[in-house]
């Protein structure tokens, strides 16, 4: 919904990534799939996907402007410096994610410190953020589940923990699945093979994820950079 302003003024595309959603339900049976879950794949899946929709749309100066959240922050980021040319610029990011091991250490540690504040039990949670940042893909999953307890993920259970009322997993949970199963575009066998999509994405990307360090990887950049 927050989207819905900018259609006014532009066209929005978003896809599903290779191993999300329909993505998953067309693909993940072919021969390879799997092995074909990689950061460079995505950053080639992106180009190929920006260069169509300018093919279709070439608006003004034949270029766009790319948005991304959380790891769609790391992929913009390897877009936008391997092609700066499809782009007006800015590129916008939410939840920018600079250092991943310290992003997991500090998501870890509010987790922690949240629940013990609102008088949660927090052997999980300690058990889970001592595995950090190289998680098992079901690992990662699960300290998902209860960093969005502990307020981690969104703002409406952030203010319900400071409350002293938070979210039970099950209420997360169904939170979730209706969301998804009230998605036009998501049909039933998309959501029967989403978990296994994610979880496949996660177990091949996430040793790579793991170790990014923007710092590190990007020491100059040929787009500015809106952190929203």
């Amino acid at each position: 919904d927050y989207q819905r302003p900018w259609e006014k003024h532009f066209v929005i595309l978003q896809y599903d990534q290779r191993g999300t959603a329909c993505s998953a339900r067309l693909n993940s049976k072919r021969h390879g799939f799997e092995e074909s879950l990689t950061v460079e794949q995505h950053i080639r899946d992106c180009i190929a996907i920006v260069e169509l929709m300018l093919r279709r749309f070439p608006g003004r100066d034949g270029r766009c402007f790319i948005l991304g959240g959380s790891w769609g922050t790391i992929l913009a980021l390897h877009v936008a410096k391997r092609r700066p040319d499809l782009f007006a610029g800015p590129i916008i990011l939410r939840g920018i994610c600079i250092n991943t091991a310290k992003s997991e250490k500090l998501g870890s540690d509010f987790m922690v410190e949240s629940m013990q504040g609102c008088g949660l039990a927090t052997d999980e949670a300690e058990h889970l953020a001592a595995q950090g940042p190289n998680y098992p893909a079901q690992t990662i999953l699960s300290h998902r589940a209860l960093l969005s307890i502990a307020g981690g993920m969104e703002f409406e259970n952030l203010e319900r923990i400071r409350a002293g009322r938070p979210a039970p997993k099950w209420q997360l949970i169904f939170k979730a699945a209706f969301q998804a199963a009230a998605a036009p575009e998501l049909a039933l066998g998309d959501l029967l093979v989403a978990k296994r999509g994610l979880l496949a994405s996660l177990s091949q990307m996430w040793p790579e994820i793991s170790r990014w360090d923007a710092l590190r990887e990007i020491q100059e950049f040929p787009v500015a950079i809106v952190v929203a």
